[in-house]
């Protein structure tokens, strides 16, 4: 991986992470410069006609979780499928994307276990999801050896 293309998805995946967090909503500015950042990305480093399909596949856990949204009444919301639609753009890996997505899942569900075992929340309290998967996204860059040099 580009160091440049590393810092690129950072500068999308940290603000949303922090915003979601603190928000628990995400402005439409972030999801349109993670947009802009994918496009960018595309003009720098073309896909090849072998990387279509990747780049397809790579942007399925977005699609899954956009369809949980509606499927749910947005008990997960749209801005969770669309952060990920956009980072699969950028990662062009449908494997990392998935492996991503379920760590996300994985972490959320045991942060959250844990909290209604204490009591702390209910099982409709709100949760912020991409925090999440922010962590799980340096989970993996450090599995990879991304983060040393």
């Amino acid at each position: 991986m580009e160091k440049w293309q590393l810092a690129a998805e950072a500068a999308f995946v940290i603000p949303c992470c922090v915003r979601d967090l603190f928000r628990k909503s995400i402005p439409f500015w972030y999801f349109a410069s993670g947009g802009a950042a994918a496009v960018l990305l595309c003009i720098l480093m073309p896909p090849g006609q072998e990387e279509v399909p990747e780049i397809a596949l790579s942007v399925l856990p977005g699609a899954f979780l956009l369809l949980v949204c509606f499927a749910t009444g947005e008990k997960i919301g749209a801005g969770d499928g669309i952060f990920f639609v956009l980072l699969g753009l950028m990662v062009r890996d449908a494997e990392k994307m998935l492996v991503l997505l379920c760590l996300t899942l994985l972490f959320s569900s045991a942060v959250s276990a844990v909290l209604l075992g204490m009591g702390r929340v209910r099982r409709s309290t709100k949760l912020p999801f991409l925090p999440f998967a922010g962590i799980a996204a340096a989970v993996l860059l450090f599995a990879e050896g991304g983060l040393l040099p």
